[in-house]
């Protein structure tokens, strides 16, 4: 009995463990959808690999960038102040502290406001660009390129490696 109960709690652990990976895959998928969806592409690249400018402004390169998690979220939720980085979390600045200041009744001066992204969304968001877009290089991969618009026969993944 307890032979069979020590290898039923070791199959268990293994299917945890198998278990684990997915769930991560799952909010980086998720998160990727978040990005796709709150127009982060409109200045920052399809693939994070900067934006053109146009209609949107220029976002700088998160493929080249080395930011932290922490900065990258706090970044991402509440903007950079006298830029066009607008905070994107809902309540930023008024309900959720940003950058260490006080709360307040509406966001500082040159702030802009972007989506009003919920925590979880945020926290997804974070998850996919550390593990697909911060830190990976200028070049991307007809693999990446494929996962992001979910077609292997999409035009524009064609000339890719």
């Amino acid at each position: 009995m307890r032979r069979a109960l020590r290898v039923g709690l070791i199959a268990a652990g293994f299917v945890v463990l198998a278990a684990a990976p997915a769930g991560a895959q799952d909010a980086v998928e998720a998160g990727m959808l978040v990005w796709q969806n709150n127009g982060c592409a409109n200045c920052h690249g399809e693939f994070g690999e900067g934006g053109e400018g146009g209609h949107f402004p220029a976002g700088p390169a998160l493929r080249r960038s080395s930011l932290a998690k922490d900065h990258l979220r706090e970044t991402i939720a509440c903007g950079r102040p006298g830029t066009e980085m607008p905070s994107n979390l809902k309540g930023a600045y008024i309900t959720v502290p940003c950058y260490g200041l006080p709360l307040a009744a509406a966001m500082p001066a040159g702030t802009m406001g972007g989506v009003a992204m919920t925590e979880p969304d945020l926290d997804k968001l974070v998850e996919y660009l550390l593990a697909r877009v911060i830190g990976k290089g200028s070049n991307v991969s007809k693999a990446e390129c494929v996962a992001y618009f979910g077609d292997p026969n999409y035009a524009g993944c064609a000339g890719m490696r």
